[in-house]
């Protein structure tokens, strides 16, 4: 068996070259469609042009210049798009009013995908926030759509996706009408789930019947269906969506390219995102076959700046670091499984399964890494053995499991979680019933959770 593996985001394969022992290295820089990153703050877009790892060197532009010609124009006389703001912002902005210029220039940047002809991805920090994300690129494409014609088409059973509901010369939001319409059904057709549909509405007056998908757009997170996700995954490679909101889960999960991706925050809930996140998000602009160019926009306050220059663009990737690590928690786990399996029966046993761990390969640079490793496998067995999670049998000189570590091993629970949950059962035997007649009682304690 012959396996491949390929990552765009590892600082130190050679130390997992090294882990894996057989394993051959080939390591190259070339990307056959160039990626150009940028950053956006308050509608000026700062153009990264330097290499990773390298200080950022940045060319600033106004946001306008990064939108066609078209775009520029009037339907009307009224402005083109229907941005959150117009006007500058004020030195001493709010943060809502900071936040509204990020959604202004959202909708700019999305806006262009739509008149270009490309698709966008559009990564959010939250479930809530893929869907209002939504909701704020379909509303900010102002006259590009010619709401009441949209609105009356639909009031009066018509197709909603006629040409003259939409304003020329922008008859591309029309592309895919059949297959958006396809879609649309599909997903009314599926049960709707406790926390939500991919079926959303716009909000407001004129567009409040109008769907997003109806206009290209849609959102992607975890608490959609599967069949809701695969939907709109389907849909989005075919071409039919041209937008689509999700959280960074998907950069990982889903094999999903376009030609620009934007991030509409530098946080996932309320952590920032880091380098190694970043460049695996961005990397799904731009692929060959596919597009000639990628493009990355990071929007942000001009407080956050700084830690996009150098903690997103000019950082380096960080490392993968193993789970045994020196604080011993990942090894007190492994030592107990390889005990209860039999993997592990004695002193030369522990020593060949120790060596053979990610953490032996990164520490053997190290001059005093070997002992350092051996300690954390010390340590971590002191640890099971006081606490009574395994046993040394002087006579045939092996570790032997308790029951207290096969009930640990079992559930599934972390040792210190499962100490603290026997601590609490021995004291509620004082008072109740909780021994094998009282599996009810019995699982109330294992669902209890700890933190």
């Amino acid at each position: 068996l012959k396996v491949i593996g390929m990552s765009a985001t590892l600082s130190n394969a050679p130390t997992l070259c090294k882990w894996m022992k057989e394993a051959l290295l080939f390591v190259t820089d070339f990307r056959p469609i160039p990626l150009k990153e940028h950053y956006v703050i308050q509608g000026q877009v700062f153009s990264d042009s330097r290499g990773a790892g390298m200080a950022v060197n940045s060319e600033t532009y106004p946001l306008s210049r990064t939108l066609p010609l078209a775009l520029h124009g009037a339907v009307n006389d009224k402005p083109l798009l229907q941005t959150a703001m117009h006007h500058k912002a004020p030195a001493n902005a709010s943060w809502a009013q900071q936040q509204a210029f990020m959604d202004r220039d959202l909708q700019i940047l999305s806006a262009e995908g739509v008149v270009s002809g490309f698709q966008v991805l559009v990564f959010c920090p939250s479930r809530a926030s893929c869907e209002t994300g939504a909701a704020i690129i379909c509303n900010g494409l102002g006259n590009l759509v010619d709401w009441p014609s949209l609105t009356k088409s639909k009031a009066t059973g018509g197709d909603a996706f006629a040409p003259d509901a939409f304003a020329p010369p922008h008859a591309s939001i029309t592309r895919h009408a059949s297959a958006r319409k396809a879609l649309l059904k599909q997903l009314k057709a599926i049960p709707v789930s406790p926390n939500g549909s991919a079926v959303v509405t716009l909000a407001g007056s004129v567009e409040s019947q109008i769907s997003i998908i109806t206009l290209g757009v849609a959102f992607h997170h975890a608490a959609l269906t599967g069949d809701e996700r695969s939907l709109v995954e389907k849909a989005y490679r075919a071409g039919a969506l041209w937008c689509l909101c999700c959280t960074t889960t998907l950069a990982t999960g889903v094999n999903l390219p376009t030609r620009r991706v934007i991030f509409r925050s530098v946080k996932i809930a309320d952590q920032y995102i880091d380098s190694g996140q970043y460049r695996q998000a961005a990397g799904r602009a731009g692929r060959k076959g596919l597009d000639t160019l990628g493009e990355s926009y990071i929007l942000c306050k001009p407080a956050e700046r700084v830690f996009v220059e150098n903690q997103l663009l000019a950082a380096s990737l960080p490392p993968i670091i193993s789970n045994f690590s020196i604080e011993r928690k990942g090894m007190v786990r492994v030592l107990l499984e390889g005990i209860a399996t039999g993997a592990v029966r004695n002193v030369t046993d522990i020593q060949k399964s120790v060596e053979g761990t990610l953490l032996a390969a990164t520490l053997s640079t190290v001059s005093s890494g070997g002992d350092m490793i051996f300690t954390t496998a010390k340590s971590a067995l002191e640890f099971l053995e006081q606490n009574r999670f395994i046993d040394w049998n002087t006579v045939d000189q092996i570790f032997t499991i308790t029951a207290l570590g096969e009930a640990t091993v079992t559930s599934g629970m972390a040792p210190d979680e499962a100490i603290l949950l026997f601590r609490d059962l021995s004291k509620a035997r004082k008072c109740i019933s909780v021994d094998h007649h009282a599996e009810d009682l019995q699982l109330l304690f294992l669902c209890t959770p700890y933190f």
